[in-house]
């Protein structure tokens, strides 16, 4: 395979480690405070109603309820995926002469996002914030 072959290959490879990255650190972190959240139900429910909840209170629920939040959380933050990616920094613009890369991996504020039709001018800021707005809510 020629030289040139592999260094796109290691680029589209960086880029891709780029949004795997900010998506994984994002839907872990809705993930984990939903955990806390279920974790706070099934206490609440053990303190309150003691005898009613134990059909309740399952294994079978308690690993339905799990996947099921880490599912949603997925479905919702998979856009995120597409929102990031990597921005290259003209030559000379940086005071660090020592940098390897003038590349770095960052949130794509004002670019259009590629998979809505480019009539609705939608962009990656908004979707964000409404993200974050149904997460909220979920």
């Amino acid at each position: 395979m020629p030289l040139i072959e592999l260094w796109d290959h290691a680029k589209m490879m960086l880029s891709c480690r780029c949004k795997t990255v900010q998506f994984l650190i994002i839907a872990t972190c809705f993930v984990s405070i939903y955990t806390l959240v279920l974790m706070s139900l099934d206490r609440f429910l053990a303190v309150v109603y003691p005898i009613e909840s134990m059909t309740w209170r399952t294994e079978a629920h308690c690993r339905l309820a799990i996947a099921v939040t880490w599912a949603a959380t997925f479905v919702v933050c998979f856009p995120i995926a597409f929102a990031n990616g990597q921005i290259e920094v003209p030559q000379g613009s940086l005071d660090d002469e020592h940098l390897s890369s003038n590349k770095y991996c960052t949130f794509l504020n004002n670019e259009s996002i590629p998979f809505l039709p480019k009539s609705w001018e939608a962009r990656w800021s908004l979707l964000a914030f409404q993200v974050g707005n149904v997460m909220q809510f979920i």
